[in-house]
């Protein structure tokens, strides 16, 4: 697939390149890519890695080969799934990242999903470790709820674009943060418009 890419005015990897292992929490869908893409920087730099999946996106392995030691724990919250469905998935995902506590981690990565919420606060409130976590890049106005909840327990939140600093004035801009592209464009008279896991029904209408 090539080599991720992390552009901007800082750079995550600078932040914690005297650390010597770190846990990336990568979670699924486009968190997974964010994680991917942090993940590659920081073993560039000779950064050691844990990386957890949820359990049930095994196949996300493959993305992470060579990255690091990968684990697994319960997703707690399915896509759109009402709160009250999942309760017993939270028990179980608190559960097994008990587990994390036995290890020394320098920081911990928490990709953006209700699936970092878990390892992140634990490693935070037991061991006070530095947890960094990374706000959607289409988020202006409003944060999202794993996130904020992120940044509740002290983690420092960085951000793809310096106009999201008006949701989270102590952020560190370093992004955008993406994956490089898989194919070379090229014009054989079509647009491709992709629109993530769930899609949007607005911007369908709009293109």
């Amino acid at each position: 697939m090539g080599t991720p890419t992390l552009d901007g005015k800082q750079n995550f990897a600078d932040v914690v390149v005297r650390s010597v292992r770190g846990l990336i929490v990568a979670g699924y869908g486009g968190h997974a890519g964010y994680a991917f893409a942090i993940a590659h920087e920081l073993v560039k730099r000779g950064v050691e890695l844990d990386i957890i999946l949820p359990r049930g996106y095994e196949y996300l392995a493959r993305k992470f080969i060579g990255l690091g030691k990968i684990h697994y724990i319960t997703l707690p919250r399915r896509p759109l799934e009402q709160f009250y469905k999942g309760v017993h998935r939270w028990f179980n995902a608190f559960l097994e990242s008990l587990g994390l506590l036995r290890v020394k981690y320098d920081f911990v990565f928490a990709s953006g999903s209700n699936f970092s919420v878990s390892p992140s606060l634990l490693l935070r409130l037991f061991k006070r470790t530095p947890v960094f976590t990374l706000e959607d890049v289409n988020r202006f106005t409003k944060p999202s709820k794993a996130v904020k909840a992120l940044h509740v327990i002290g983690a420092k939140v960085m951000l793809h674009w310096e106009e999201q600093k008006s949701m989270y004035p102590d952020g560190l801009v370093i992004g955008p943060v993406y994956e490089p592209a898989i194919y070379e464009p090229r014009d054989e008279g079509y647009i491709l418009v992709t629109l993530g896991t769930l899609g949007s029904k607005e911007v369908f209408d709009a293109v």
